[in-house]
């Protein structure tokens, strides 16, 4: 099916790269030459192939913004990967929002090129252009899941070759979404929280700890422990599969999400003898982009694992 005849989907927007070069080139005039912003252009005049498709679409009810991020020609079956986003949407502290920015430097950019990749991702509810509120790994996890019935149907996504990038937040949303569904085939995932207990936060960054289980909605989510150890992957990994491949990558200079969580993960992988490889990258910040040596390694492992367990 084309986009326009699945009935999930309810609004679409098509974004070729001349109109998103329009759009970055008249921001910069009221941003006063903001140099991510130019440097942002720069990137999308040069892979001038590549064009963005926003969505929204239906989960659980809600409408819940997207993205398609393709070829410009791609090809029908196309391989297709998920994008699962870090940050949070709490209204006191927003600090996930998918924008162009995240395609155009994202670390499969050159499969996308390439013509060898497709991706797709959701804004998850409570975003500003979402219905709802972030639910901060609960209910929201369903409009990743939502997101396979528009697979399934769209002529150029394969469904029997979906794979998951996720970060932070997003890795643990990935793992999360695959204790629940049978369909992914691989995941890769960047500087993820094994743990959301009490014991690895309170010390570390009790900001966030609190924002999670402040029972005050102005000020945080509310939720319980158990509920922060029911969305823990470390207490649920025994239930996945270990034959689907996972890349697990971490830095040693992260200081958003402590090195105890590789700790924590390296026990687990060896426990459960799953297909897991774990890269820690010395001194990676928590987008392992914070050199470009680290941003170069990060890609190519990405790649490669793609290559191998998505696309050939």
């Amino acid at each position: 099916m084309e986009l326009e005849q699945i009935e999930e989907i309810k609004s679409i927007k098509y974004l070729s790269n001349s109109k998103l070069q329009q759009i970055i080139s008249d921001s910069l005039e009221t941003i006063n030459n903001n140099i991510p912003t130019k440097r942002l252009l720069e990137r999308v005049k040069k892979y001038n192939n590549l064009e963005i498709i926003t969505i929204k679409y239906i989960s659980d009810g809600l409408k819940i913004f997207g993205m398609i991020f393709k070829h410009k020609d791609c090809k029908i079956n196309t391989p297709t990967l998920i994008y699962s986003r870090g940050g949070n949407n709490h209204i006191k502290r927003r600090t996930g929002q998918l924008t162009v920015n995240h395609f155009f430097n994202s670390k499969y950019l050159e499969l996308v090129n390439d013509n060898k990749l497709i991706v797709i991702s959701s804004d998850l509810r409570g975003s500003l252009l979402s219905e709802g509120k972030d639910e901060f790994l609960g209910n929201d996890i369903n409009d990743i899941i939502n997101l396979y019935p528009i697979i399934k149907k769209y002529r150029l996504m394969n469904q029997n070759k979906i794979g998951i990038f996720g970060w932070s937040r997003g890795s643990t949303g990935a793992l999360n979404v695959l204790k629940r569904v049978d369909w992914i085939k691989c995941l890769i995932l960047g500087t993820g929280p094994i743990s959301l207990e009490k014991k690895y936060w309170i010390n570390f960054r009790p900001k966030l700890y609190d924002m999670w289980v402040n029972p005050n909605p102005d000020i945080g989510f509310g939720l319980s422990e158990t509920e922060l150890i029911n969305r823990s992957p470390i207490y649920f990994l025994d239930k996945i599969s270990n034959k689907i491949p996972i890349l697990f990558m971490y830095g040693t200079n992260d200081k958003k999400v402590e090195i105890t969580h590789v700790q924590l993960l390296q026990n687990v992988i060896n426990k459960l003898n799953l297909n897991a490889k774990l890269i820690i990258y010395k001194g990676g910040n928590h987008a392992l982009n914070n050199t470009d040596e680290i941003l170069k390694n990060v890609k190519r492992d990405t790649n490669n694992f793609l290559n191998e367990n998505l696309i050939n």
